[in-house]
């Protein structure tokens, strides 16, 4: 179909479904599967060609109607009604589940009319099915959001604009926005929609990824995990919620070939089909046999090395099916496996930069430091395609991930909150003494997790003293740690007051929730849980081999009769301990966090470039901060003004590694894809007070006031271009008479006139931001004021301009009015010390709320420094514009 045809399809469905006819929609309006017309026979059959959701259950929908008749009982958060099944989260029977579903749609519908895209991504709805009626609801007009509902093809192609990205990070609304900005300049959003469909289509096979995924502990219950290796096809209904978190954590995707392990053993094979949230399901052919992998993935799942893959697809000689003829491995560059060889490589290097932005305010020095750090990170390219909107959530996503911070100085901040500092901490109970703990402070967060990307991961056996902090932290993090025990009892995991771990007794139902016994439960030790470790090669070492009798015998031997008497809790801390170590991607990155790594290693004498390596390629970080002459620079940065230099960089030849004040036990180093990004009001303090130290560590920038970009950002908006001039005429007009009585420094910026689109918001910019600032500029000094704004007065209160704008000696329309203070008459007598003076007022005309654009304009027109030819032209022109706009909104409210 062309697009016009597709158009059509649209415009007949929003015809049969307008938002109004939503609110009173019935339930057997919404699903009836021997209706042609109902809502979601709608979504999902005859709008198929704007987009298909087909596939997964039928409980995307929320609720739907049944075919089959036959009872049955309700099962992993899924009601089954005679009629209906509905999600048990939409409510208790059909008519509350219906209700809730119904408000979630109007409430997506909503948002998208309004553009708040960010509002879907937080509705709890099937993401392919509220996606397709944002699209559809969406204002064709200025649309943007195209008919592709799978994450996964969506990701693909904004991986071009962030390769770092993760698929589980990355919103709905970014991906929707950031892609319709980049390709829009290839049609209409079905044009967009065939292009980039067709394109991963044809990519998506390319690169075949290998993955062990352990299921005994994600499924719990193992005669579950049993049923769930005998199926041939698996479909949402049979994934839990801790399986789907286990593949997702993962990106595994569809086309992704798995390999289930329930402990050493593979027991399945097969190959992924669905990986939308919700929706994973995938093909897959019984087997049995050991999977002789080294460490065994326990709690997550591993991406398998080329020798990994041969080891356990070589075991399938036959196919039962014709699906496994697509698990023969495939050559070496198709896999996607890269061989951990080192191999010489040329790459480009990265120049850091510390840049200032200066200017006076409104000039848009902080909105130009989220264009500049999503620069740096993603690329001047790719930033330039994106819309501001689109920006926006680019910048709120990297600061959620910790890859660009934000801070702002001002008088009171200092060392302490920017690089380190003692912080005093209070116990648990009020009677409990205040004890002080290191705190990092932004600068050096931001700088350790910069530096752990240019790290060289070396394999390193972990002490056990580093595996039980790593838990005890781990467990202190999570809201709910559920493990079970050797008899396969489920028990709620916590950290004791003593740096313990204690272990209740509890049951998890099918929502996830958790509800714990009452008894005492059972504590494990860490000198207790240690012995274990210690002597595990003789014990086990895997932990199901370690039972009672053997743990009572150890403990008889090593310590008389007692301190192994709460066996199920300690041989569940050693079973946690046990998967910790063994998890290959926990040994080599997570084990400790990326500070306490890089920290390490920064502590060894060796230089940098033994163990970091940062390339362009490296992801690169972003510290903005805003105000940077508001504090107190030597104070705050302290010794690191010196690491701030591109050449003493960590990994650089003239690297310096420096102890810190708080910290001199350990070094610390600047990394070079750290970037540094400032702004400066100059209102506040000059350029020329700057620590001259500072200026040479920084590249300065200056921002105008720039009288284009203000006359853009109207244009979108503003239809009467003869408002816009008359905006841009004030805006010049003032700025000129600023540098004039006061300095450059002191403009105004473009900002503070770009949300202006009619005389009342111009009105209100003047009183509540123009004119405020003009009495901080020039305190005291009205005269100054008064000729800023077009109205100076002499010593006597009479006008000292003339022209159009004066007339009997009075202003016209002046922002500013004068009274003249007569002595006598204000004080009784004639005083040696005082004479006559001017009172000056903001004029309460001007100030009055609700003025029509009529009587605002003479005020505007008074401003500028027009002949009386010039002042009637101008006059005429906007009262034309005027008289327009009027008329256009009569139009629309009639």
């Amino acid at each position: 179909m062309n697009s016009k045809s597709l158009y059509d399809l649209w415009e007949s469905f929003t015809s049969e479904w307008p938002l109004q006819r939503l609110p009173q929609m019935s339930l057997e309006e919404y699903t009836n599967p021997n209706r042609d017309d109902a809502f979601i026979y709608w979504i999902e059959k005859r709008l198929e060609k704007l987009g298909s959701i087909w596939g997964g259950s039928a409980f995307k929908f929320g609720i739907y109607r049944r075919q089959e008749i036959a009872l049955k009982k309700p099962s992993k958060g899924r009601i089954y009604g005679r009629e209906y099944a509905w999600m048990t989260k939409y409510g208790q029977n059909e008519q509350e589940a219906f209700k809730t579903v119904k408000e979630r749609i109007i409430d997506i519908i909503e948002a998208v009319k309004t553009e708040n895209l960010d509002i879907i991504d937080a509705i709890d709805f099937s993401p392919a099915y509220k996606w397709k009626l944002a699209f559809l609801y969406q204002d064709r007009d200025n649309p943007r959001i195209f008919p592709i509902y799978k994450k996964e093809c969506l990701f693909f192609h904004y991986q071009t604009i962030d390769p770092t990205s993760k698929i589980t990070k990355v919103p709905y609304s970014l991906l929707y926005t950031s892609l319709f900005d980049r390709y829009r300049k290839i049609g209409d959003v079905f044009q967009i929609f065939t292009h980039l469909w067709q394109e991963w289509e044809s990519q998506k096979d390319q690169r075949v990824r290998y993955w062990a995924v352990p299921i005994s502990w994600a499924i719990g219950e193992s005669n579950e995990a049993e049923q769930l290796c005998q199926k041939t096809e698996v479909t949402s209904e049979d994934v839990s919620p801790f399986l789907e978190k286990l593949l997702s954590d993962k990106d595994i995707s569809a086309g992704d070939n798995i390999a289930l392990l329930i402990d050493d053993n593979v027991r399945t094979i097969g190959i992924l089909t669905n990986s939308d949230p919700g929706d994973y399901s995938w093909s897959q052919t019984p087997v049995d046999f050991p999977s002789e992998l080294l460490p065994i993935p326990t709690s997550e799942a591993k991406e398998l090395e080329a020798s990994e893959v041969n080891t356990i697809w070589s075991k399938i000689s036959k196919p039962e099916n014709k699906k496994l003829e697509q698990l023969k491995l495939k050559p070496k560059e198709q896999t996607g496996v890269i061989e951990t060889e080192i191999v010489p490589i040329l790459t480009e290097l990265v120049t850091p930069q510390n840049i200032i932005l200066f200017g006076p305010p409104g000039t848009g020095k902080t909105y130009s430091t989220i264009e500049r750090a999503l620069q740096l990170v993603i690329g001047k390219d790719k930033v330039d395609s994106m819309s501001a909107d689109t920006r926006m959530r680019q910048f709120r996503k990297l600061q959620q991930e910790g890859q660009v911070e934000f801070v702002t100085f001002h008088q009171a901040y200092g060392y302490e909150e920017f690089v380190e500092g003692l912080r005093p901490v209070l116990g648990g109970d009020t009677t409990s003494e205040v004890r002080y703990e290191l705190h990092p402070g932004v600068f050096k967060r931001i700088a350790l997790k910069a530096s752990s990307e240019g790290l060289r991961i070396k394999d390193e056996s972990p002490t056990f003293d580093a595996l039980w902090d790593r838990l005890l932290k781990d467990v202190s993090s999570e809201e709910n740690r559920v493990v079970k025990s050797i008899t396969d009892k489920t028990y709620l995991m916590e950290v004791t007051s003593r740096g313990s771990l204690g272990f209740h007794a509890c049951s998890v139902d099918d929502e996830g929730d958790i509800s714990k016994s009452d008894d005492y439960g059972q504590t494990a030790s860490k000198t207790n849980v240690q012995l274990i470790w210690d002597n595990r090669k003789e014990l086990g070492p895997q932990p199901k081999k370690i039972t009672f009798d053997k743990t009572k015998a150890l403990f008889a031997e090593d310590r008389g009769s007692g301190g192994g008497h709460h066996y199920t809790a300690i041989w569940m801390a050693y079973h946690e301990i046990f998967n910790l170590a063994r998890s290959a991607t926990l040994q080599n990155k997570e084990l400790s966090g990326p500070i306490e790594r890089v920290q390490k290693v920064l502590d060894k004498s060796t230089p940098g470039l033994v163990d970091f390596q940062f390339s362009a390629a490296s992801p690169q970080y972003v510290l903005i901060i805003d105000e940077i002459n508001r504090g107190n620079i030597s104070k705050i940065l302290g010794e690191l003004i010196t690491l701030l230099e591109p050449e003493k960089r960590l990994g650089s030849p003239d690297e310096l590694k420096l102890p810190l004040s708080y910290s001199p036990e350990h070094r610390f180093a600047v990394p070079p894809n750290l970037h540094i990004i400032g702004t400066m009001n100059t209102a506040d303090r000059s350029i020329a007070l700057m620590d001259v130290a500072l200026r040479r560590r920084f590249t300065f920038e200056e921002l105008s006031p720039d009288a284009s970009v203000l006359q853009g950002e109207l244009k979108k908006y503003v239809p009467d271009s003869n408002f816009i001039d008359l905006v841009t005429d004030v805006f010049v007009t003032l700025n000129n008479r600023i540098r004039f009585l006061y300095d450059n420094d002191h403009q105004l910026g473009h900002a503070y006139f770009m949300r202006v689109r009619n005389y009342q918001d111009l009105n209100l910019t003047f009183i509540d931001r123009i004119i405020p600032l003009l009495q901080e500029y020039f305190y005291g000094a009205w005269g100054k004021i008064c000729t800023v704004l077009g109205c100076p007065y002499g010593e006597d209160g009479r006008p000292l301009r003339t022209g159009p704008v004066v007339n009997e000696n009075r202003y016209l329309a002046p922002i500013i009015k004068s009274h003249l203070f007569e002595e006598g008459k204000t004080i009784g007598f004639d005083h040696d010390e005082y004479e006559d003076r001017l009172d000056f007022q903001v004029n309460q005309e001007f100030t009055k709320p609700s003025q029509t654009p009529e009587k605002l304009l003479p005020y505007f027109l008074g401003i500028l420094n027009l002949s009386t030819d010039e002042f009637q032209d101008k006059k005429t022109k906007c009262e034309a514009g005027i008289l327009e706009s009027n008329g256009a909104h009569e139009a629309a409210n009639s």
